[in-house]
């Protein structure tokens, strides 16, 4: 269901602006956590309100309504059953209202989402903490799509790695200015592909660019010394919440000039040409 007409039918039912939004994708704690839910846990948790998830109206059945009237009451009237649903771990992707919290409880890139729908050009960026050391997160997303839908992947992501951080000693002992691991790359691309649908057996061809968080030697000099000063960066735990508009400032621009270099080294075959413009990247 197309996100605008879901916003006319569900009205402050569905409260999904962007804030609330970024809330729900960041649920990172509450009840129901897919693959990772644990049931007397989950009990414990709905009887202590410690419950960062949220009940909207189920799009499925909401197309075709000319409005929200009846819904509001729908809510009001089944308030207790919605929460003993928490309780009892019990969701019915059928029901009135669904429950939405975290994506990373099953698969946090969404990757495996975007596959599902038969996507054939994909841009990812993975800001999931794993560092450019593992890109642990990215191997469960692949590894997921082949389970579940037989997609295979044709992807090296050893251009992203960084070197080994010098422990505090070495830190010591190098120049300024190289004490600061960075990233050979800001992105790589790749292949897939999906099952054959024909008798002939050949496999769909699809294409995905990857950009992964991570320091590059040519990001601004404040971005560096943002680095320098927080040895974590740009994999700071979520525990750390009240970030101030130097810590922002620096993950913005990271992200800006990442995904700058990945839109100017997008090569023609990756690529629509938009008229008589300039060459368009596909996202």
């Amino acid at each position: 269901m197309r996100t605008r007409e879901y916003l006319d039918i569900a009205g402050d039912l569905a409260d999904v602006d962007v804030g609330s939004t970024i809330a729900m994708s960041g649920a990172a704690f509450s009840p129901a956590m897919g693959k990772n839910s644990v049931q007397n846990q989950g009990r414990l948790m709905a009887v202590l309100n410690l419950r960062l998830g949220v009940w909207v109206p189920n799009p499925m059945l909401l197309q075709g309504r000319p409005a929200a009237m009846g819904l509001r009451r729908k809510l009001w009237t089944a308030k207790w059953p919605w929460y003993l649903r928490e309780f009892t771990g019990f969701y019915d992707r059928t029901a009135r209202f669904i429950y939405l919290t975290d994506g990373g409880h099953w698969e946090n890139l969404g990757l495996v989402e975007l596959l599902r729908r038969g996507c054939c050009e994909i841009w990812m960026i993975s800001a999931a903490g794993d560092g450019t050391s593992s890109f642990e997160t990215l191997a469960q997303a692949i590894a997921l799509a082949r389970e579940e839908l037989g997609v295979e992947f044709d992807l090296e992501l050893e251009p992203l790695r960084s070197p080994k951080k010098p422990c505090r000693r070495e830190r010591r002992l190098l120049r300024d200015g190289e004490s600061v691991a960075t990233a050979p790359r800001s992105f790589v691309t790749g292949t897939f592909s999906y099952p054959s649908q024909t008798p002939d057996g050949d496999r769909i061809p699809g294409k995905i660019t990857v950009i992964e968080a991570a320091l590059i030697g040519d990001a601004p000099w404040d971005v560096h010394s943002y680095a320098e000063r927080n040895k974590d960066f740009p994999d700071i735990s979520t525990g750390y919440q009240l970030m101030d508009h130097r810590d922002f400032e620096a993950y913005r621009m990271l992200g800006f000039v990442q995904t700058q270099r990945a839109l100017d080294g997008c090569k023609p075959s990756l690529c629509v040409a938009d008229g008589d413009g300039p060459i368009v990247p596909v996202i």
